[in-house]
Order: structure tokens, then sequence, then C-alpha cells
């Protein structure tokens, strides 16, 4: 048998590596454009009026989005040109999100969501002025979003700035003054000389997004009159910067307000919420029921107390 010399072997073995490179090639292009049609599937979904996601499974989605944007496996969806030309016409958003201005808590990253999947108002401290509400009650009318979560994150410069400045004092800005106040009000009485022993401020945190779900339903009658009807979803977490997290205050499921009768009647039960295997029988009304459930901890209680924290691993 004749032996190949290193000349001959690389000579002939050349073509094949073109070819698999070629094939190669072609496999991802064709990978590629396999992605973009299911992109574009559902941005055409978002504004041709077919159904939308419900409320639960926009849920289920962030949390899985968050979960791949943690483990750094994100897919970046629905970014390409098929996606944008099919938005220009409109939009859908599947989610509200009500979140800080920190340059650190991007929704659409750390949700790992891409165009016209949440619809994202920010402010310093997520406070829900009237232009915030604004925006959110535009989402709730006109593009027919039904989840909404206002996401707080650890650290935060403007709760800090608020633990930092004492009543009556300015900071030398009549804006930035209006949001110390605005955060100030929600976290109630501060004890200026306490020790600060959590560094990241995550319970006053959480108290000032607690706060400012009960003055989103306190100040809009839109929100009052979708959560009654039992048409809107509203959770709330803490993003945690280190880890990328978001930390939402319940178990596998949002917290899920409905104020209305609560303000009417101005009185407390006992009586507890449905379980979430309860509500799972609701069938095709799953949402409607889990928007009925009165959370009266958070509402008419200690903000925080007694939940479970829901983290996915």
């Amino acid at each position: 048998m004749k032996l190949l010399n290193k000349k001959t072997l690389l000579s002939s073995s050349l073509p094949i590596c073109l070819l698999l490179s070629f094939s190669l090639a072609i496999s991802t292009k064709a990978k590629a454009r396999d992605e973009d049609e299911e992109s574009g599937s559902a941005a055409a979904t978002a504004v041709e009026g077919k159904p939308a996601p419900t409320a639960m499974d926009a849920y289920r989605e962030l949390e899985q989005g968050n979960k791949r944007f943690v483990q750094n496996r994100m897919i970046h969806p629905k970014q390409d040109q098929f996606t944008r030309s099919l938005l220009s016409s409109g939009q859908k958003p599947n989610a509200i999100v009500l979140s800080c201005s920190d340059s650190r808590v991007p929704p659409e990253i750390l949700f790992d969501q891409g165009l016209g999947q949440i619809f994202v108002v920010r402010t310093a401290g997520q406070v829900a002025d009237s232009i915030a509400i604004g925006s959110i009650e535009y989402a709730l009318e006109h593009l027919g979003t039904r989840l909404l979560i206002v996401l707080g994150h650890d650290s935060c410069g403007a709760v800090k700035a608020t633990l930092a400045t004492p009543p009556g004092k300015s900071s030398g800005s009549l804006h930035i003054d209006r949001i110390i106040e605005s955060i100030r009000q929600n976290l109630g009485p501060i004890n200026e000389n306490a020790p600060l022993v959590d560094s990241k401020l995550i319970s006053k945190v959480r108290d000032n997004v607690n706060a400012e779900i009960k003055a989103l339903i306190a100040k809009s009658h839109i929100i009052r009159e979708f959560i009654d009807k039992g048409e809107l979803v509203i959770a709330s977490g803490i993003y945690h910067l280190d880890s990328g997290e978001v930390e939402f205050w319940s178990a596998g499921v949002p917290i899920i307000i409905d104020a209305l009768p609560k303000m009417r009647m101005q009185q407390h039960t006992d009586r507890p919420p449905l379980p979430p295997q309860h509500l799972e029988s609701a069938g095709g009304d799953r949402d409607r029921a889990r928007a009925r459930i009165i959370n009266r901890k958070i509402l008419y209680s200690d903000p925080g107390a007694g939940l479970v924290k829901s983290r996915h691993h």
C-alpha cells in the first residue's frame, strides 16, 4: 500500500475542509434565518391583533429571561430586521415595567427581552409621579398590556440620598428634592441616629416598592378599574446588582393585588388568599382569578411582612 506524503495529504484534504466550512456557513445562515422567522412570527402576533400572551405567561417569560441573564446564556430575542419592520406599524408589549433610572438596571437586558416586548417607565427610585402613572395608563388602555411589574434594586442611590437628607433640608435642586420627599413618604419615619446595618438598603427598597404600588392604586382610577375587572396583574420585585437576579416577593407567582374592596370597606379580614394550585384549575380565567386575590399583607399591614421570596437557581 502506497503511503501518502505530507504534501499529498494536505492537498487532498483541502477540498474536504473547504466543503465542511461551506456547509457550516450554510447551516449557520439557515439557523439564523429560522430564528429570524420565529422572531418575526412573534412580532407579527404582537401587531396583527392575534391573542397576546396572558399576564401569567408574560410573567413566566420575564422570569425565564432573567434566569438566562443570570446564567449568562441570553438569546437577545426579537432584535432582527424583520421584527423592526413589523413593529414599525404598532406595538403590543407583554408587560409594563416601572423601574429605577439607574444605568445598571435596564429591564430589557436583565429580562433578556427584545423590541416590542416590554413597555418601560423609568424614574429615579421608580417614583410613581403623574408622568409615570400616565405612561402606565396609556399602556393599559391603548396597548392592551395586562402585567405591571414595579421593580426596585439594591443599593438604590435615590433611597440612599433620602436617608442621608434630613427632613426640611434641600439637596440643592428643587426637582431632586421632590424625588427625595416622595421616597421619604414611602419609607415612613427615619431614625437618623440608627446604624446602617443593611448596606445594600434591601429592606428600604422593598418598602419603597410596596409603597409605590399603593400609590399607583390610590392615584389612578384607571389602574383601579382594571384591577376591579380582574384585568391587571401587579408584581413587585428587587434586582440584585451583584448576581443579576430579580427576586419577586412570592413563591413562583406574582403578588397580586386587588385594592378596591379594601379601599371601599376600609376593614381587615383574616381570609387567606387562594393557593396557587386552586388558581391553576381556573382554566382560561386563571389570570382573572389571580387578579382578584387580595394581598392584605402588602396593602394593609407592614410592607413585606410574612412574604415568601421567589428565587430561581
